[in-house]
Parts: structure tokens; sequence; C-alpha cells
């Protein structure tokens, strides 16, 4: 394995698991690592406000990729540096699409959570990271610019028999990814977190060989492909897992920190 100078970092169930916490020896690998000079990016489907109490826990540099890949913003100010958004019509096809099979979906807005309807989903989703939402009921009539990604939530046991569906119903330029079970992201097909991560890499200097990635799902599957040393956590999805460098431990049993430990502070 060629030398580590750039580190990428999913957060939900790689760093973090359910109770959102960050394990006192994940947090310790990370800062370590980061000391050590070791650029530290955390590639996220969430937006950047839902990423405050994990930036808050950790050193980690300049760069945040959001939404999936859509956005690169600066750490300290959320100032967008990089943006794939999706097309206001396809937003609207999109939706349809959702509806027309009984399914939750909403868009974005900043950091604003935008759905047509309150139900349990959105209840749960927007208090967990307490993130700020507006009902708007007639939003199939409305025009947004700007809108990183469709977020659809299927019963996790339909999420594949959904995917299908849905790919039948959207343009094939949006891409149809998942981040946890039931969660289906949908966006540019450029706004991925491989795109997002060989950008900033470019903007340091660093070559593809000097860098590791580490996620679970398949909304990480192409950062963990073009990274020289992609790693996938052993709660993650298998074809993820298929296409990984390695395989780490699990979420709940570190595998973060067990990367850093064993592959960067050596």
């Amino acid at each position: 394995m060629d030398k580590i100078r750039l580190l990428a970092l999913d957060i939900d169930d790689t760093i973090v698991d359910s109770s959102l916490v960050i394990s006192e020896r994940n947090i310790a690998a990370i800062n370590a690592a980061f000391d050590k000079g070791i650029k530290i990016v955390l590639c996220t489907g969430r937006g950047y406000y839902a990423t405050r109490a994990v930036r808050q826990s950790l050193n980690v540099s300049d760069y945040l990729v959001c939404f999936g890949g859509a956005y690169i913003v600066k750490k300290d100010d959320g100032a967008i540096m990089y943006s794939h958004a999706v097309d206001s019509e396809d937003v609207v096809n999109t939706l349809k699409a959702a509806y027309s099979l009984g399914l939750h979906a909403q868009i974005y807005q900043g950091d604003a959570v935008i759905f047509r309807e309150e139900n349990e989903f959105t209840k749960i989703y927007t208090s967990f990271l307490t993130l700020p939402f507006e009902v708007v009921p007639d939003l199939l009539e409305r025009r947004y610019h700007n809108v990183p990604k469709v977020l659809v939530y299927s019963p996790p046991e339909h999420e594949q028999e959904n995917i299908k569906k849905l790919r039948k119903l959207i343009p094939d330029r949006l891409h149809i990814l998942s981040s946890k079970p039931g969660f289906i992201e949908i966006g540019e097909d450029k706004a991925t977190k491989g795109q997002a991560l060989k950008w900033i890499a470019k903007q340091w200097g660093i070559s593809q060989n000097n860098v590791a990635a580490i996620g679970d799902n398949t909304l990480d599957l192409d950062m963990i492909e073009w990274a020289g040393c992609g790693c996938c956590v052993a709660n993650g999805n298998p074809v993820v897992k298929a296409q990984a460098n390695m395989i780490l431990p699990s979420c709940k049993e570190d595998g973060v920190a067990y990367f850093i430990e064993n592959f960067i502070l050596r």
C-alpha cells in the first residue's frame, strides 16, 4: 500500500452508528491522523448543518463533501466550492415517480428539508438531527433550483424492488444509490462522492494512489473504487464489500480506528 496522504470518511454507519455517537477510539485515531498531517475529509449524504456535531468532535480538513457528492463546502462556514444540482424538471418528475409508487420523497433547499406532508419518517428524520423543515402541500406545482438530491424512503425490505421501479420512471442521467437501509438517494449523475473526492485530491496535489476511502453503502461505492485504497466496514452492503480492497471491522467495532492505527499511524 502506498503512503496515505488523504483519508475520506463516510459518516453514518461508518464512523457513527444509530446512536449518532462517535466512539472515543475513533475520535482519538482520526485526530491522531490529522495531527500527523493526513488530510481528513468527511464525505456524507448529510447536508452541512447536519454534520455540525461530527465536525465539532473531530479535527478535519478544510473541505466537506455533502449530499453524497452534490456539494463540496468549506468546513468552517459552509461556503459552496463545487456543486452538481438536480435539474428542476427532474426534481418534479422524480417526486412524481416516488409518489406514484406510494413512497415518501423529500428535497433540500440549503439545510432545510422540504416535503409534501408530515409522516412518521419525517418526524424521526428531522428530529434526529434537529433539521429545519418546511411542509409544502403543492410541492409538485413548484419549481426549485439548487436541489442537491431527492431522498426517497422505502420500507427496507422493499428497497431493491422500488429502486428497480424508480429506475424505469426517472431519466437515465440521474443515479439511484443507497445511504442506509430504505434511504434511496437520487441525484445528478456527476454528483457522487468519488467525483468530489477526485476534485479535492486534485486541489491538494495528492495522487489517487495516496488516497484511502472508507464507507458502507452504494452511496460510497465510486469513492471506494476510485481511491487507491478503498475500504468497506464489515456491516456494509455486500455490493460494496465485493469492490473494496479491504474489509474492516464493523462500525460498532471501530473499523475506522482499526484502519488508521494499523495502516496510517504505524
